[in-house]
């Protein structure tokens, strides 16, 4: 059966906000048990498990969804970007990164596509070329997700680079540039650079103190 795609989702929607994740998982199986494959519903969950943090249920809905409709499935650059996603949380760059370099091929210029490339091979191989890709996406960009400035923080601070890492710092506690929230909340990067920015004191101030 299809479905509208942006009704069913937006309502899925309204329940996680008003009344949490729950109450939207048992909205969502209800539109699955009437129509097995209605893919907002999927999506949603997806979405609903990889923010609480449960990968594998995360990971299901879009393994059957590349499967059963991987001919001429509707985004699929999307759910091969949420798998290399979910893949890379668990740090399986190499299966992360052929997901990945797949969605590309659907959408070239997609730089979220581009900063979760770049994560993988960062961690996988050449950390010095794709840091420089990174950076120079976020450089092109005036509206930047906190994740690929997450991203560019840990990469920075990995390879030495702590100038620019506090200047990725400034950027998301100044807002420099428009941060959006894609894949986790505010207050969780909130915290994330936080510790990011009270790490790089401390340590200033040791080797000053040294």
């Amino acid at each position: 059966m299809k479905v509208s795609f942006w009704p069913v989702w937006e309502h899925i929607q309204k329940v996680r906000e008003e009344k949490g994740f729950e109450e939207a998982i048992k909205l969502a199986n209800q539109y699955l048990v009437k129509d097995p494959e209605n893919i907002p519903a999927y999506l949603q969950l997806v979405d609903i498990y990889y923010l609480k943090g449960d990968l594998e249920k995360a990971e299901k809905p879009v393994d059957f969804l590349l499967k059963k409709w991987i001919d001429g499935l509707i985004w699929k650059d999307v759910l091969l970007y949420i798998k290399a996603l979910i893949l890379s949380e668990k740090a399986e760059w190499l299966e992360a990164k052929k997901y990945i370099k797949e969605a590309l091929k659907y959408v070239p210029d997609n730089a979220e596509y581009k900063r979760v490339l770049a994560l993988v091979e960062f961690w996988s191989g050449n950390k010095e070329k794709w840091y420089l890709l990174l950076k120079e996406i976020i450089e092109e960009n005036d509206v930047i997700d906190a994740e690929m400035l997450l991203n560019a923080v840990m990469m920075a601070v990995s390879l030495g680079y702590i100038q620019e890492a506090k200047k990725y710092l400034d950027m998301y506690f100044k807002k420099t540039k428009k941060i959006t929230y894609f894949t986790k909340t505010k207050n969780f990067y909130d915290k994330q650079f936080k510790n990011f920015k009270n790490a790089i004191l401390l340590d200033e101030e040791n080797s000053w103190n040294n």
